[in-house]
């Protein structure tokens, strides 16, 4: 399967909005050197240029090509694991490739490395080589933890550790212009995102629609109560409707969404369901993503303010 996918992803000439920044940054990849390489410029893919400049300057497809293997090969080892990852496979797993090979390219190294290490021994190198590729990852992170260790319960011990994550995310909306002054890309992103619109009031809903059915699938198949369903989907619903306000506040909320979808599929509550989900039920969710997407890229009507020049 590897080896059709790296031919697409090297020989796909300029398809993507952002594919031009990228190649133009390549073909200036002699302006940067090993030695300028730090833990908060994202450098991964700063590398796999310098890396793919070794064998040509010249032409991009070398760059496509060395950048196709690194993440295909994570994809690869998550398609194996299938019955593992299958909710990240349905659900979102073909768009996030497709889109990974012709456009985000970071972040979707960032994708991959999160979604295969996230249930392995080898927890701690994913983390390090998300942050390394996208710091964005860092949320994917803390939105896994969530999921795993949040319950909806009337108890101590949730009540507990439900006010320590709004604590947490209190003491990151006070700081953030303090902590992102550490980060000056993702500080320089955060300002454009805040000078822009979306180019629809359907932006995200495509994201909220999975997130959604993703939170009422696992209250079906998890509670033993009606009345508990209905509350977890009125709940959902709510959650779903704050962050749709969030994306009129910034443009990063919708990089947000799928940070929130990625950490869902791998959830206990998807994952180790007390009664197994159909495979059905999670083609319903993906089809209509998928089908989604391809009529954006066919369109280009995007939700999404591609092709913003990046350093």
């Amino acid at each position: 399967m590897i080896v059709p996918l790296v031919l697409f992803g090297t020989f796909r000439g300029t398809s993507g909005p952002d594919t031009i920044n990228y190649i133009n940054r390549f073909f200036n990849v002699a302006d940067f050197s090993w030695s300028s390489l730090d833990l908060v410029s994202e450098p991964i893919l700063t590398i796999i240029m310098l890396v793919s400049a070794l064998f040509s300057k010249t032409n991009y497809e070398v760059f496509f090509f060395f950048f196709s293997i690194v993440i295909l090969v994570p994809f690869v080892r998550i398609c194996e694991k299938y019955h593992q990852y299958r909710f990240f496979l349905i659900t979102v797993g073909a768009v996030l490739i497709i889109d990974g090979l012709t456009n985000t390219l970071r972040v979707s190294l960032a994708y991959f490395f999160f979604v295969y290490f996230y249930t392995t021994r080898f927890f701690f190198l994913g983390l390090l080589l998300s942050f390394l590729s996208h710091v964005s990852s860092l949320l994917m992170y803390f939105f896994g933890y969530l999921f795993k260790h949040i319950n909806l319960k009337f108890d101590v011990v949730s009540i507990i550790k439900m006010l320590a994550f709004v604590f947490i995310l209190f003491v990151f909306v006070v700081n953030q212009n303090y902590l992102f002054s550490f980060f000056p890309r993702v500080s320089e992103k955060l300002d454009i995102y805040q000078t822009l619109k979306t180019t629809s009031s359907l932006s995200g809903v495509s994201d909220l629609f999975v997130i959604f059915s993703l939170l009422c699938v696992a209250s079906v198949y998890n509670r033993d109560k009606l009345t508990d369903v209905l509350f977890d989907v009125i709940s959902s619903a709510l959650i779903c409707i704050v962050l749709y306000q969030g994306i009129s506040v910034s443009l990063g909320f919708l990089r947000v969404l799928k940070l929130i979808i990625i950490a869902l599929t791998l959830s206990p509550m998807l994952t180790y369901s007390k009664r197994y989900i159909p495979t059905y039920l999670l083609l319903a969710i993906g089809i209509p993503y998928l089908l989604n997407y391809i009529r954006i890229i066919s369109s280009g009507d995007s939700y999404l303010p591609y092709g913003l020049p990046f350093y």
